[in-house]
Formats: C-alpha cells, structure tokens, sequence
C-alpha cells in the first residue's frame, strides 16, 4: 500500500524563512480586493517605530545669504511609499506629519514613536520642534562643555518622555551627569557608541555601579536620595560631621 502523502504546512518547508515570521505566506491577489477592504487594511497598519538622524548644516546661497538645511539620513515610513492607496491613508489618519521644515525640505515625523537622534547637543537649531519632540537621543562625551552649559538645552524639550545619550566615553563617567543633572524626563538611559545592540544603563542602574561615598556633596546629592537605595534618610537626618564635613565645617 503506497504511504500516504503529507501535505505541506504553511510555514514548515525546507526552504528559508524559518524562525519568527516563517509562518507568513505572501499574499499576491491584495490588488483585486474591492477599494474599500483595502482602505480598511491599510488603516489597520500601525506606524513603525524609527530612529530618525538628523544632521544640521548652515550654507551659503548664491545670494550670499546663509540658510539652515537639516538633513535626513534615515529612510521614509514604509506606509508612505508602498502605493499611493497607503499613501492616502496615512495621510488622512494623520499618522505622520511634516517636521523641521528648511529651506522647502521637510521630514516626516510621528512624534510618539519616533527617536530623534542628532549628534553634538547643540539644538539653537531644532527650536522650533523642541517643545514636540518626545523621543530623543544624543551624542556627547561628559565633559566640562556638556555638564555646565550643553545639558541646560534639555529644559527646553518640554514634552520630552524618553531619552538615550549614547556616551562617546566610558558609561561610568557618567554617573555624576545621573545625579546631578535635571532631566526633563526619569526615563533616562545610557549607552555606548555602536550599533543597536549596545546595552542600555538606565539612570538607576547607573547610580548603581559604584558604592555610595561617604562624601557630603555625593550622598545629599537629591537625585541620590531618589534614585540609590542605598542612601537612606534626608540632609536633617544625618550626623552634623557628614553634612558639614570631617572637621566640622563647611566643605
């Protein structure tokens, strides 16, 4: 009796595609569907999440005028280029909108989900969107620049719930940027330059790294109080020797 022949299960052939995702076939006929049920499906797409890299660059026109031009290293949402059908949607749902408009150049934006990256924090530029932009990373190193006037232009990002510093130093030279410096945000992380992979260190895991030290200026520090377990009690509650220092006066 012949053997019986097993049909083939989507997703489980010898061909590529295994793992996350394999299970998925194409689906060639979208086109011959009717207006409407493909309108209802691309409003059914939700918008990918992106790191958006800007770079800033002032020139000097013919008229010997100087301009502000941003320029746009990361990709297009997928949704606005598919076909003019997803095109048409995502405009009329509002998904994305026209951002850090230049000299007649824009970029598309969905200020919710998308991660603003730029490298040095110089942002006299970026004046008009600091008040929008939720999501947003930088390039620095902790130096004298950045700890006493490059960090002052973070009060300005208003809306801001999420930020990466990508640290172009060792991330524990950070940590005194974790407890001295107000954040507009507490969901402040920390990472090393590379590519996405590159381990993230929030603000309390930072602050974690090292011991507390039993230095006036380090354990009153408030964002210490807040942030490190370890530090416990207020200013009032610790002994006159450790707020006032060793000899009794004042650091």
């Amino acid at each position: 009796m012949p053997k019986k022949r097993k049909l083939p299960v989507p997703g489980k052939g010898k061909g590529k595609g295994k793992g996350k995702g394999s299970n998925l076939r194409p689906f060639h006929q979208f086109s011959l569907l009717p207006a409407e049920l493909r309108a209802r499906v691309w409003k059914l797409v939700d918008p990918e999440p992106r790191v958006v890299e800007l770079r800033h660059h002032r020139v000097e026109t013919k008229k010997k005028r100087i301009v502000d031009q941003i320029r746009c290293l990361s990709r297009a949402p997928a949704i606005l280029h598919v076909c003019r059908e997803s095109r048409r949607v995502a405009m009329e749902e509002k998904l994305y909108q026209k951002a850090f408009v230049r000299d007649q150049r824009y970029t598309w934006i969905n200020y919710e989900i998308d991660m603003i990256s730029i490298t040095p924090l110089w942002t006299s530029w970026l004046e008009a969107e600091r008040p929008l932009i939720q999501r947003f990373r930088f390039e620095s190193e902790n130096d004298e620049i950045f700890f006493h006037f490059q960090s002052k232009e973070l009060r300005d990002f208003t809306s801001l719930r999420e930020l990466h510093i990508v640290c172009l130093d060792p991330v524990g030279h950070w940590i005194k940027v974790a407890e001295e410096i107000g954040f507009p945000t507490e969901n402040v992380f920390f990472m090393r330059q590379g590519d996405e992979s590159t381990r993230m260190y929030s603000r309390q895991q930072l602050l974690e790294m090292n011991p507390a030290r039993p230095f006036a200026e380090y354990s009153n520090s408030y964002y210490r109080q807040l942030y490190d377990k370890r530090i416990k009690g207020t200013e009032e509650d610790m002994p006159a020797e450790v707020v006032l220092g060793v000899s009794g006066t004042e650091p």
